[in-house]
């Protein structure tokens, strides 16, 4: 197959969850809705968050674009919201029901991820539990950017593939980096500040909060990839990833622990056994 380098990141538009479009769309007509109704559906999106975040800063100049979702929502109002769930319904979903599938896999994979990292904030500082849920969101998008805009006649495939098959693919026969499509893409529709808390080659302090809000992230994808191997009695596996990490020094006391790992593992539970 011969290699394919030459892409152009800024024709990617990924599509959307539909179901989470649909439910985002009912709210906004519906305009006596509050705006953490409207940010419980969103954030279980990429794409969602991605567009609303384009649309509240495309008048602004880099130093002083938004970087709080509820803050961009409430300034740009329900109707200008309602056009921009319109025009995302016109994307097209892979016609490669593989690619569709794989795409709707690792959806679900960063969904995850935002979700036990909002649990872990909770314990550890509440301010930061929106840069968390946001940026777990993020966690997989250059996987998506892959399989979406160069899709399976650039990837060949027979069952849904893993991030190390995807890596392989990607770096050793077509010389691209998921990392980098992932950086590059954010950067389209973020704010610089927000790209570097998100983007694993920009270092912080060890005490200010954006070296947290990178923790929580990654501990979070160990705490995922810990239960899935371990899935039938987590909480000693789990314990031992928590005790590794940096949160060790925050969640101070046995009783912080215990509530931590219990709310992870019941969410991951739900999500594997009990989710709809």
């Amino acid at each position: 197959m011969p290699r394919r380098n030459n892409y152009n990141i800024t024709n990617v538009l990924i599509p959307p969850d539909k179901v989470m479009l649909t439910k985002a769309y009912k709210l906004v007509v519906d305009k006596d809705i509050r705006v953490s109704e409207l940010l419980a559906v969103i954030t279980k999106d990429p794409v969602l968050v991605l567009e609303i975040f384009k649309a509240g800063n495309k008048a602004y100049l880099e130093a002083n674009k938004l970087c709080d979702l509820s803050q961009i929502i409430n300034n740009i109002g329900f109707d200008a919201l309602k056009k921009v769930l319109i025009k995302l319904r016109d994307r097209e979903l892979p016609t490669n029901y593989k690619v569709q599938k794989a795409v709707d896999n690792y959806r679900e994979q960063a969904v995850k991820v935002s979700e036990v990292s909002s649990i872990i904030a909770k314990f550890v500082n509440s301010d930061l539990i929106e840069k968390v849920k946001i940026g777990g969101l993020f966690t997989t998008i250059g996987y998506i950017i892959v399989l979406t805009y160069l899709g399976i006649d650039f990837i060949e495939f027979d069952e849904n593939p893993t991030p190390q098959i995807l890596k392989i693919e990607l770096e050793t026969k077509n010389n691209l980096n998921a990392e980098k499509l992932r950086i590059e893409y954010l950067s389209k529709y973020l704010p610089m500040k927000l790209v570097n808390l998100y983007d694993s080659n920009v270092e912080f302090a060890k005490s200010s909060d954006e070296y947290r809000v990178k923790e929580i992230i990654e501990c979070a994808k160990e705490f995922i990839a810990t239960y899935n191997e371990n899935i039938i009695n987590p909480y000693k596996p789990l314990e031992d990833v928590l005790e590794k990490s940096f949160l060790k020094d925050l969640l101070f006391t046995g009783d912080e622990y215990n509530k931590t790992l219990k709310e992870i593992i019941a969410y991951l539970t739900w999500y594997s056994f009990g989710k709809a």
